[in-house]
C-alpha cells in the first residue's frame, strides 16, 4: 500500500472581449485560481519502492483511489461574467484499477463531481 497528498496552487490568466446582452465586454485578469488538496492511495499493488527497487519493479494489478477537495479561495468577482475562481467547494472522488500489459495498458476510470 502506499499513497500521497498533493496540494495544488493553480495560478491563471486570461484575457477576452465578447459581446453580453448587446454590449461589448472585456476582462483581463490573471491571479490565483482554487486550490486543490489530493489525497490519493494505492491499495493493492503499486509499492513504495528505494529508488535501487524501481529497476526491477514489474507493474501487474493496481486498486487505486483519491478524494480532490476544492477550496473557493481563487479570484472571484460576482459583477464579472469570467472569473478565475467558482465561489464554491467542490469534492471529486476517484477510482482507478490500471493494468500494465504487452504490449498495451488498460485502464478503467470512473469520476464523480459534486458541490458541497
Amino acid at each position: 500500500m502506499s499513497g500521497k497528498i498533493d496540494v495544488i496552487l493553480p495560478y491563471g490568466w486570461l484575457s477576452g472581449s465578447a459581446e453580453f446582452d448587446g454590449q461589448p465586454v472585456t476582462r483581463e485578469i490573471s491571479g490565483l485560481a482554487d486550490p486543490r488538496i489530493r489525497m490519493s492511495v494505492n491499495f493493492i499493488g503499486a509499492p513504495s519502492l528505494p529508488l535501487s527497487g524501481f529497476k526491477d519493479y514489474k507493474q501487474n494489478f493496481v486498486l487505486g483511489a483519491s478524494l480532490q477537495v476544492f477550496l473557493p479561495l481563487g479570484q472571484y468577482d460576482p459583477l464579472r461574467l469570467v472569473n478565475l475562481g467558482t465561489n464554491r467547494y467542490s469534492i471529486k472522488p476517484n477510482w482507478e484499477l490500471p493494468r500494465l500489459s504487452d504490449p498495451c495498458r488498460l485502464r478503467s476510470q470512473a469520476e464523480f463531481s459534486s458541490l458541497l
